[in-house]
């Protein structure tokens, strides 16, 4: 099966300090890696902040763009793992290990419409 395991990160907090921040990018190296050693890992994003976001919808027919998420919060999507397990507890498992965790980032895991 696949999944998608999602970061969800708290913009409105201050990043960390730069030794901090070195730290766990390093973190999250090593989780990818290991995910890579295991088969796991399909791909992995890390994506800009929100603000860099354009939010493209439909008016009467038209395209209209605006600056920012469709739904603005302090909570948004930071990046994504997508990976492949036997089911979703092991899908969870790996979650857990998650290392912005323990920055208070939350994780939400989704399975994916098999192809």
């Amino acid at each position: 099966m696949h999944f998608l395991v999602m970061v969800i990160a708290d913009e409105s907090r201050p990043l960390p300090s730069t030794p901090e921040l070195v730290a766990l990018g390093e973190s999250y190296r090593v989780f990818a890696e290991g995910l890579v050693k295991s088969g796991q890992l399909r791909a992995s994003l890390r994506l800009q902040p929100s603000a860099r976001t354009t939010t493209l919808k439909l008016e009467q027919g038209r395209p209209v763009l605006t600056d920012g998420p469709a739904q603005p919060s302090p909570r948004q999507l930071a990046g994504v793992f997508h990976i492949e397990c036997a089911h979703l507890d092991e899908a969870l498992a790996i979650a857990a290990r998650v290392p912005g965790l323990h920055l208070g980032e939350s994780v939400e895991v989704r399975p994916l419409v098999p192809s």
